[in-house]
């Protein structure tokens, strides 16, 4: 077994491959997840090479099926009514972004009004709320928009970058309406207070620009940052630093292990380092481009700890 690193990835990527033919995305992330929970224990509890790079293995496939659980929009989705005024009702799925004045909000749609009719629908869509309306994760809401489709030929590398976190059109609202304040999980809405409250203490805590900086940097809020540091920031090609990505979890990856090998042992460490990485990933709400890096440094930490 002289390519773990090899070995590790083939598992991922016929992950992938094969959740590409299912058409049950719930159950297919679901199990996903279950076999890589299970995989995580027994090669904890694992002292073998061989036995901790199969369960790994199987833990990445796990991954590569619950990374490939967004397909194509499926029938009665939100982007079949692109490019029309209608009236969307759904729930806020992740903290709203401030954007100058005003406000960016994912919303998972749950129903679509066009002139009387009303359906059923699904999809995220990324809407831009005005001033003076307060939204928060979990509030159920109705508003007017007209919703423009992310995938088109005329697509931005913005809209390109939406389209991969898997929202499927974007709108500005109006008459919105909170139908509801608690329709988020538990659990979530939890982990967002938590991210709030973080994020308040660290603005009492330091001054400015140093508070937007650690707030994009621990928890990913842009929108923290005052408008001259993120012009400087992308004028340098440096604003990948305040957002979650690689470079964060490669840190908090460095510092566990440092932190902790003199105490447990290297192997153990890495094995910590993991867990860490993927409770971090839950914590700042485990969207596309955080799993993705999650999934980039546990296969790292991965090869490290397999020889």
């Amino acid at each position: 077994m002289k390519s773990p690193l090899l070995i590790l990835s083939l598992a991922f990527f016929a992950g992938v491959a094969i959740a590409t033919g299912f058409a049950a995305p719930e159950v297919e992330a679901g199990a996903a997840l279950a076999a890589a929970v299970v995989a995580a224990i027994v090669a904890l509890r694992s002292e073998r090479k061989g036995t901790m790079l199969a369960v790994a293995a199987a833990g990445l496939f796990a991954l590569g099926l619950l990374r490939a659980a967004d397909g194509p929009p499926p029938p009665g989705s939100v982007a079949a009514f692109t490019g029309r005024a209608v009236i969307v009702e759904g729930v806020v799925e992740s903290d709203p972004v401030t954007r100058g004045s005003g406000r960016e909000v994912r919303l998972s749609v749950e129903a679509v009004s066009l002139g009387s009719e009303h359906r059923p629908a699904g999809g995220d869509v990324l809407l831009r709320v005005g001033p003076g309306v307060e939204v928060a994760y979990g509030d159920r809401l109705r508003a007017q928009a007209g919703l423009r489709p992310v995938r088109s030929q005329e697509a931005t590398a913005f809209e390109d970058y939406l389209a991969e976190r898997g929202i499927t059109a974007t709108g500005f609202a109006r008459d919105v309406s909170i139908l509801d304040r608690n329709a988020g999980h538990p659990l979530r809405s939890a982990l967002s207070d938590a991210r709030a409250a973080l994020d308040e203490g660290l603005a009492r805590s330091l001054e400015e620009p140093l508070a937007g900086l650690s707030q994009g940097i621990v928890t990913g809020r842009r929108g923290a940052l005052q408008r001259d540091v993120r012009d400087d920031l992308n004028a340098t090609g440096l604003s990948h630093l305040v957002v979650i990505s690689g470079s964060n979890v490669t840190l908090l990856a460095v510092l566990v292990v440092a932190g902790s090998a003199w105490a447990v042992g290297r192997r153990r460490a890495i094995w910590l380092a993991i867990v860490v990485v993927g409770l971090y990933t839950v914590f700042v709400g485990a969207d596309a481009p955080v799993v993705r890096a999650a999934i980039m440094g546990s296969v790292l930490l991965l090869a490290s700890a397999s020889g």
